[in-house]
């Protein structure tokens, strides 16, 4: 088996404990704002598609609602004219 061995760049590992602990400081500082960059993008991300989806659902609400005024008015009255027309004897005889 392989094992991963860090070294700086001369070869091998700082033997300085400060120099070590400052290594690990900053690693867990990188980590962290990493984290928290991903957090913030993946809330922006979120909040942007709420907020789409929120638009086309009133859109789609205030289309369905002035569909439905129109239909409504539409139905209440029918105007029109007819005349009422009597079957004369020809129309018997053609069929």
């Amino acid at each position: 088996m392989r094992y991963i061995r860090f070294t700086n760049i001369r070869g091998t590992r700082p033997t300085n404990p400060f120099i070590q602990a400052l290594g690990l400081v900053i690693g867990i500082v990188l980590f962290i704002g990493a984290v928290l960059l991903g957090g913030l993008v993946i809330a922006a991300l979120m909040g942007f598609l709420l907020v789409a989806g929120l638009i086309l659902y009133v859109r789609i609400w205030w289309l369905t609602r002035k569909a439905g005024s129109q239909q409504q008015k539409e139905d209440s009255f029918v105007e029109a004219e007819y005349q009422v027309v009597e079957p004369s004897s020809t129309d018997d005889q053609q069929h």
